[in-house]
């Protein structure tokens, strides 16, 4: 099985983090763990049903499906033919191109997708990254209040700041903040903070074997290495002692880290 990243136009890529295309023959049920990245994907699944068992759902054959920001991993289990093309999104960047009431509604949740336009990718598989980024490109809107300067603070201080901080840096109360994250968003900027510094830690832990827990936990902004495993905990199910990826998985959360 093989996973493909592709970057969208140069414009784009403040807003879309990748295209992705997941492909292969499967001789053996194959399960991928798929970690929160606060994110929203929208993708197609063109072959086989795909279980969903940390969402409790199937993701159905010639659908397209919607994920909202996730705070939990996904353990999805894949069989025989396999073949998906998606789009992941940046934090606070899926309202430059959709409208919709507010995006706390579809966090932790997979929705189908009925939307026009998108459903045009099934029929331009060889070319549906300059398909996406024509598609994009024509539909992009700045949004009335953006929060992609906030996310992008919050990114260049990880766990090191509060939310209070960041609302005063940014000339906004506490509460405008926290109704826009919800809107743009879809995760209240505690729990973005939360997120951001958990995969910080992450990827460090998957990086630097000979370095502490308590090291890599004080790097990361946390008060101590217990807070830190019960970080894991509440994100991935499992401590980091025990938390292991398989090969697959580790490609997917190492690019999109």
């Amino acid at each position: 099985m093989t996973y493909n990243i592709y970057q969208p136009a140069p414009f784009l890529r403040s807003l879309i983090d990748v295209y992705w295309h997941v492909s292969g023959r499967l001789i053996e049920p194959e399960v991928i763990k798929l970690l929160p990245d606060g994110g929203i994907n929208l993708f197609v699944n063109l072959a086989e049903d795909i279980i969903s068992t940390g969402f409790d759902t199937k993701i159905k054959h010639g659908e397209i499906y919607l994920v909202g920001p996730m705070m939990k991993t996904d353990l999805q289990i894949l069989r025989n033919e396999v073949l998906l093309f998606g789009v992941r999104f940046r934090p606070g960047a899926f309202s430059y191109f959709y409208r919709h009431d507010s995006l706390d509604q579809l966090a932790n949740q997979f929705h189908e997708w009925s939307r026009t336009g998108f459903s045009d990718l099934k029929k331009t598989m060889l070319h549906f990254v300059s398909y996406l980024d024509q598609f994009y490109l024509d539909r992009l809107l700045t949004p009335k209040h953006s929060v992609l300067n906030f996310v992008s603070d919050i990114s260049q201080h990880v766990g090191s700041q509060s939310i209070e901080a960041l609302a005063r840096r940014h000339f906004m109360s506490e509460r405008q903040l926290e109704r826009i994250f919800k809107q743009q968003v879809g995760l209240p900027p505690k729990k973005l903070v939360e997120l951001d510094r958990f995969r910080k830690a992450f990827a460090m832990l998957q990086s630097r074997s000979d370095q502490r827990i308590e090291e890599i936990a004080w790097d990361c902004g946390y008060y101590d290495h217990a807070h830190l495993t019960n970080d894991f905990k509440r994100f991935t199910g499992q401590p980091p002692s025990t938390f292991i990826l398989s090969d697959f998985s580790k490609e997917i959360a190492g690019e999109s880290m």
